[in-house]
């Protein structure tokens, strides 16, 4: 074909339905099979379902798509939804409409699209390194009080641990400068979703730094990133001297813990799962059975789903076993709390 006949093509891509897990993976495949054309225009007017990861999921692939084709436009129409439109979906697709990331407040039943940049954790104008720290914790806290529907408790503890560890392996291992993330709650459902997402490097890229771990393929490298103490630098995490400077060793004992409790918890709560997306694949652990698929995604993403009336005592029980495991506790589950926890064994 001619550069002029080129220049003619036009592609329309029509959004889905819904932004399931199922749609979001299937519009990303089909999106990417469209490469080629002069110019694409999104039709949008038929999205009516936008839970969190789909959210996340398909305004990754739509910014990366445009990205890749920096000679081509994009345009769009249909912006009827109101809801994607608060919670900053369109424009974290490059998309002029609706609220940026960040801008929306949320409150206790959902976090709208919100961003953690490396630039904005890690800026020596704020005067100590534990800022890196607490700024993550600071929002693994409030995802937390979502999650549970709780706001001081082991339970809390616990999920904001094991979130600000995901926040926290982001930027040690992906080589992203941002994380994306984004919660909902439905009471009537008593269901909750977090999403958290990078454009960085992958689990299986990121794992091969480990001299120690060599993977044939993505699928087994999710499989091995989700067990416990599992990071690019040590296969068992052990104190990493420098890795950050002004806090305590026993952050860097806990590294890995994040994924591992999660995933005991999407295996042994009824109606949890979690799902990890790097690369071409996809794999879902949930109670009794764990499933993978192909996908396409630029870097890694989680999606996990609860019930917080659930939680109760299985993640009491997880815990107690996370702890015999490592022998250690994660810094904000003091003896006091540990001692509730035994009590209710």
């Amino acid at each position: 074909m001619s550069q002029i006949g080129l220049q003619k093509r036009r592609q329309v891509i029509r959004l889905p339905r819904s932004l399931s897990l199922q749609y979001a993976v299937q519009f990303a495949k089909e999106l990417w099979s469209a490469s080629g054309y002069n110019s694409y225009h999104f039709e949008c007017a038929a999205l009516e379902h936008c839970p969190p990861f789909g959210l996340l999921y398909t305004s990754s692939t739509i910014r990366t798509f445009r990205d890749a084709h920096p000679g081509s436009t994009f345009t769009a129409s249909g912006l009827i939804n109101d809801y994607a439109a608060h919670m900053g979906f369109w424009k974290s697709c490059g998309i002029p409409f609706g609220k940026s990331p960040n801008e929306a407040r949320g409150n206790d039943r959902y976090t709208p699209i919100n961003t953690i940049t490396r630039e904005q954790i890690s800026n020596p104008a704020r005067g100590i390194p534990l800022a890196m720290i607490d700024e993550m914790d600071d929002q693994a806290g409030d995802i937390a009080s979502i999650l549970t529907q709780d706001y001081d408790s082991v339970f809390h503890t616990t999920i904001q641990y094991s979130i600000r560890e995901l926040f926290r392996n982001t930027i040690d291992h992906s080589e992203s400068d941002t994380i994306w993330y984004c919660a909902q709650y439905w009471p009537t459902k008593d269901l909750v979703e977090l999403a958290v997402l990078d454009n960085g490097i992958g689990i299986q890229s990121s794992l091969e730094k480990n001299p120690e771990i060599a993977f044939a393929n993505e699928i087994q490298s999710i499989m091995r990133a989700t067990e416990r103490g599992v990071t690019s630098i040590n296969l068992i995490a052990t104190p990493v001297p420098g890795m950050w400077p002004g806090y305590g060793e026993s952050e860097n004992l806990n590294a890995g813990w994040g994924l591992y409790v999660l995933r005991r918890i999407a295996e042994e709560v009824d109606g949890g799962s979690l799902v990890v997306v790097s690369g071409n694949s996809c794999v879902k652990f949930e109670l009794n059975r764990t499933t993978s698929f192909d996908a396409i995604h630029i870097g890694t993403g989680v999606r996990i789903l609860l019930n917080p009336s659930k939680l109760g005592d299985t993640l009491l029980r997880i815990l107690a076993a996370t702890l015999d495991d490592s022998g250690r506790l994660p810094s904000k589950l003091t003896p006091s709390m540990m001692a509730r926890v035994n009590n209710r064994l």
